[in-house]
């Protein structure tokens, strides 16, 4: 029968009242025990005629027995009374796994109907796989068990515990239901907050164990069967699919969080083969539950479950202790978080049916109740431990990621910075190639245009006066054609230089076309503006020059100065420009090295 969640409820309450050890009043009762367990598998029908046939019967091992695939078998416990002194009545403790159906008979095979119970003080308790079946109604005599398998390729388990009273059974019942719903519960969630994760970064290291938490959730739901959906149905089916897929996700995950294909390669080998044997177990689970007669697989399902959780978990152990070693730190945290697990893979495979017996027979050692609890830890909490490293891994990778972006960020930023700082500087350096002439540095024709402009029109708003002067190299021609371009072009630097001198701050300096100069003199008059021309024009033939072969010759210059009118609107930079060439060709005609206003 399915487990309901409303059902969890009522086994929480009693788990807490069992904490408060209720007292009861002592008496003696006479109550059952089980005094024999053994178990059969019949072809036919166990009842004839009110009677049980005579079939062969096997001790069960320990109370366990497994049924084969798709066939039916009776499990039988001799009851007899005994006298206890106490207030409870005993109850048997059963448990199945999740594709087992099961149903009780009495001696005359009568079935027994579990409803008549309902309501009663003392009614069964049934909760997933865990039932506890009250035997004060019964007289003494064999219970059957009746038990039907559904699984088509694998055998399911049953284990019958000798009786007990409700206050030893019940608490350690609701205490597994209630941890392992817990331990789903957090799975689950976790694999949800991975999954969106992974989504989000693009990482698949945490799709990986997104799977990983979601199917070693599901297993443990499904084994225990609860009813997490509220679908009133049983998972056996489910748990055949999602553990030999959280097996893969395991070993794949940890392949790749050791890094064991660098450090480990035995461990990664070994885990690979356990990745393909669970991938050939998944297809022929689900080729089987689909109808399809495949036949049983040749090995008991629950015994391979509970070996190669030693078996995976020991290479895991063994993979990420070398990694560690080798260098990488994650492979630690793997073989610590493995270590409750192993532990209790190892008390329930080798101390119980090996060491505890031999030591009790031979040495005569009877260890107490509160050392078999301690060592007893439950199943469903030790794999959590993995999950949780795995986790801390993940966010410590995503805490990384951010750090590194966030460095990253910072980085582009100052490279942002740098190359905005750099951009700036190229841009002022091609304005400046833009306005200015390469070969004397001075404002070129473009920028000088510009500059005239400007300065007619603050001439214009404060109405103080505004001179041009346009200067021309007498005979540069003929110094071209005598001694050379380059001459020339040491003539032309050796004015511009001349200029930079002679001018003042306010100034402005350019170099028109050619051989031919403007000189923009802003707040200067007429006076004051052939003054400056007239010291340009005599600091310039009185500097010696030279040619490339070492003749000397003479150098002057010709300069036209004008006004601008600001009372006149019409009075624009063509009308400027055009007195001042004006001047400066009456200057040439008067004999040239001559200043001239106009």
């Amino acid at each position: 029968m399915a487990f309901k969640f409303s059902r969890l409820v009522l086994l929480m309450i009693l788990w807490f009242g069992f904490l408060l050890s209720p007292v009861c009043h002592a008496q003696a009762n006479a109550n059952l025990a089980a005094s024999e367990l053994a178990y059969s598998c019949p072809s036919e029908g166990l009842f004839q005629n009110g009677q049980a046939r005579d079939v062969e019967w096997r001790a069960t091992d320990n109370g366990v027995a497994f049924v084969e695939p798709k066939s039916h078998c009776w499990i039988r416990v001799n009851l007899q009374r005994v006298q206890v002194e106490t207030g409870s009545p005993n109850y048997l403790l059963f448990s199945r796994s999740p594709m087992l159906s099961s149903a009780f008979y009495d001696a005359q095979g009568q079935l027994i109907d579990l409803t008549k119970f309902e309501g009663s003080k003392h009614a069964p308790l049934i909760s997933g796989r865990l039932s506890l079946f009250p035997l004060f109604s019964l007289a003494p005599g064999p219970l059957y068990i009746k038990l039907d398998s559904a699984n088509p390729t694998f055998d399911e388990r049953v284990m019958v515990k000798t009786p007990g009273t409700l206050e030893a059974l019940g608490k350690a019942q609701s205490t597994t239901i209630v941890l392992t719903v817990l331990a789903a519960t957090g799975l689950l969630t976790s694999a949800l907050f991975t999954a969106s994760f992974g989504i989000a970064l693009r990482d698949i290291d945490f799709g990986i164990y997104s799977l990983y938490s979601f199917f070693i959730g599901l297993t443990l739901l499904a084994w225990d069967q609860v009813d997490a959906f509220g679908l009133g149905n049983h998972y056996g089916w489910l748990w055949q699919l999602s553990a030999p897929l959280a097996t893969m996700m395991l070993c794949w995950l940890s392949i790749r969080f050791g890094q064991f294909n660098q450090y480990s390669v035995v461990a990664a080998i070994g885990l690979k083969l356990f990745i393909a044997f669970n991938g050939i177990m998944l297809i022929w689970a689900l080729v089987a539950l689909i109808g399809v007669p495949v036949g049983s697989m040749p090995f008991n399902r629950i015994n391979y479950e509970n070996w190669q959780d030693v078996l995976v978990g020991g290479l895991i152990m063994i993979g990420g202790l070398q990694a560690w070693r080798r260098g990488a730190k994650d492979g630690l945290l793997m073989f610590l978080s493995l270590s409750p697990s192993m532990f209790s893979d190892l008390v329930n495979r080798v101390w119980d049916p090996a060491v505890a017996p031999f030591l009790h027979s031979s040495v005569g050692i009877t260890f107490p109740t509160q050392f078999n609890q301690l060592i007893h830890i439950n199943g469903s909490l030790t794999w959590l431990a993995l999950p949780l490293v795995f986790c801390f891994c993940l966010a410590r990778r995503t805490l990384l990621l951010h750090r590194a972006l966030i460095e990253e960020r910072k980085l582009l930023e100052e490279r942002v910075v740098e190359r905005t700082q750099d951009l700036h500087l190229a841009n002022k350096e091609l304005e400046l190639l833009a306005a200015t002439d390469a070969l004397t540095g001075l404002v070129n024709r473009r920028r000088m245009i510009e500059w005239i402009n400007h300065e007619m029109d603050r001439c214009r708003r404060t109405k103080k006066p505004l001179a041009l002067c346009m200067i021309d190299v007498d005979n540069f021609k003929f110094i071209n054609d005598n001694y050379g371009h380059p001459t020339g072009d040491r003539v032309i630097a050796a004015i511009a230089s001349v200029f930079k001198e002679v001018m003042r701050r306010t100034d402005i300096a350019a170099r028109f076309g050619g051989e031919e100069f403007l000189l923009l003199m802003p707040e200067t008059d007429e006076t004051e503006a052939l003054l400056v021309s007239e010291r340009l024009r005599e600091v310039i033939a009185a500097i010696p020059f030279f040619s490339d072969n070492g003749y000397p010759f003479a150098l002057t210059v010709s300069i036209g100065v004008t006004l601008f009118d600001h009372g006149v609107a019409h009075d624009t930079i063509s009308n400027i420009l055009t007195r001042a060439d004006k001047a400066l060709y009456s200057a040439k005609h008067a004999g040239r090295n001559q200043v001239i206003f106009a």
